[in-house]
């Protein structure tokens, strides 16, 4: 029976950061595409949304900063969440894991 006693903290950090990373990009860009969905009804209600060019620049800006958000947080989360296993496999022993070949 194997046992993980240590996690290298960049490593995982690096990992949780790509994986935040992807995972804000998707979000956001539903997050965009539902806005505009409620934005056409909007403006089919004769509600004023603005123009088109400013609704789309700032989708854009909105999917690059919550994915540059998304993996900056995730990073930080990923370091945290290793560092605290380390912590804590100090103290009562790591997970312990069987392993075939």
């Amino acid at each position: 029976m194997a046992e993980i006693k240590h996690f290298g903290i960049l490593s995982v950090a690096r990992i949780n950061a790509a994986i935040s990373l992807v995972v804000g990009l998707i979000l956001s860009v539903l997050w965009v595409l539902l806005a505009g969905i409620t934005g056409v009804a909007r403006a089919i209600d004769g509600t004023p949304i603005g123009t088109a060019a400013i609704n789309g620049a700032s989708g854009l800006v909105i999917i690059i900063f919550a994915t540059i958000v998304y993996a900056i947080v995730g990073f930080i989360i990923g370091a945290l969440v290793a560092f605290l296993y380390n912590v804590a496999a100090g103290w009562f022993g790591g997970v312990k894991m069987e392993l075939s070949e």
